[in-house]
């Protein structure tokens, strides 16, 4: 009993430790793939047709007066998709908004298509996934039975 606590004193600093390291890896992930995504989008933001089309389909059916604010490098995309759907959306240029999300608003609804808030819905995820993890450990990969009696080697 005196060797288990010993050894659970021990192991509680390193199991912090690894936690501390995991909530760092996901802090770290998440700043890369902020800094990659926003570089990735800069030069080349064509999924804005794909990011418009889904955020679309979220609004209520019949909604009208529709509003959407983009980044400026985004405008022409937008325009030609609503173009080529024949739609009266009104295109707003926004700065303030990365390359690659948009903003929906009408009368009754918003929708928030920015990339800044898809990237932290995607951050939360991890962080959820790392608590549910902390709350819910995977079985270990190695049992020991500290009780079992042990074979001498050299026995015939």
């Amino acid at each position: 009993a005196s060797l288990e606590k010993l050894m659970t004193h021990l192991m509680e600093p390193i199991a912090e430790q690894d936690t501390q390291i995991e909530r760092t890896l996901v802090h770290l992930v998440s700043h890369m793939a902020r800094q990659v995504i926003g570089r990735e989008l800069t030069s080349d933001s064509s999924q804005i047709t794909q990011v418009l089309r889904e955020a679309l389909k979220r609004l209520p059916m019949g909604a009208d007066n529709i509003r959407i604010h983009l980044n400026p490098q985004d405008f022409e995309l937008a325009k030609a998709l609503r173009e080529r759907h024949e739609e009266q959306w009104r295109l707003l240029e926004d700065s303030t908004l990365l390359p690659g999300g948009c903003r929906i608003e009408t009368a009754h609804s918003r929708i928030d298509a920015t990339m800044e808030t898809r990237i932290e819905k995607t951050v939360a995820q991890l962080f959820d996934q790392m608590h549910d993890h902390a709350l819910h450990p995977a079985a270990p990969d190695v049992s020991v039975d500290l009780d079992a009696p042990v074979e001498d080697a050299d026995a015939p």
